[in-house]
Order: C-alpha cells, then sequence, then structure tokens
C-alpha cells in the first residue's frame, strides 16, 4: 500500500526537499568537476583503463567508510532505545553484531 502524503502549511517546506535540492545541486557540481578533471588526466599520459580503475578503487574507500559509520550510528541507536524499551541489551547487541539473519515477513491482507 502507499501512503497518503504528508501535507505541509502554506509557505512551509519539509526539511526533506531541502536536503534533496542540495543532493541534486552537489551531484551535478561533482559530474562537472568529474569531466574537467578527466581531460586533464587523460591528456597528461594515464590511459581511461587506469583512471577507471583509480575512480572505482577510490569510490569503493568511501562507500566503505560511510558504511562504517552509518552502521555505528545505527547501533548506537539499537543499543539507546534497547536500553528504555523490554529489548534486553543483548539482543541489542546482537542486531549490530553482523548477524546475516533476515527478519520475519507477516502477510498483509489488501
Amino acid at each position: 500500500m502507499v501512503d497518503a502524503p504528508i501535507l505541509l502549511p502554506e509557505g512551509r517546506t519539509d526539511d526533506k526537499t531541502r536536503l534533496g535540492y542540495g543532493m541534486v545541486a552537489t551531484a551535478a557540481t561533482l559530474f562537472a568537476v568529474n569531466g574537467s578533471v578527466s581531460k586533464v588526466v587523460l591528456g597528461s599520459g594515464l590511459s581511461s583503463l587506469e583512471l577507471a580503475q583509480i575512480r572505482n578503487t577510490f569510490a569503493a574507500i568511501l562507500f566503505l567508510a560511510f558504511l562504517l559509520v552509518v552502521a555505528r550510528r545505527g547501533c548506537a541507536s539499537v543499543a539507546a532505545s534497547s536500553s528504555s524499551s523490554s529489548l534486553s541489551a543483548s539482543s541489542a547487541s546482537h542486531s549490530c553484531s553482523g548477524s546475516t539473519s533476515s527478519p520475519s515477513r507477516t502477510s498483509r491482507s489488501a
């Protein structure tokens, strides 16, 4: 099912809207810078295969660093919520220990 959109008061924008515009502007800027830098690097004698390898390596490193930061933040929020709810501390540490168990699925009637 699809939820109905949230209607905001007149003249007020959602914080996620601003975030979305910021992300689009950042992506466009990085795309433009990427083209200029690529042209200079390829002109200096680096092959396109080597450039692609360097780009992918740094992208993977940055992505893994991002995931580590987000995962730790998620574990901290799980640990904080478990102290105030009925979950035990062992279940909170289990959910952040990297287990690969999937949550159970429940069927919904339409």
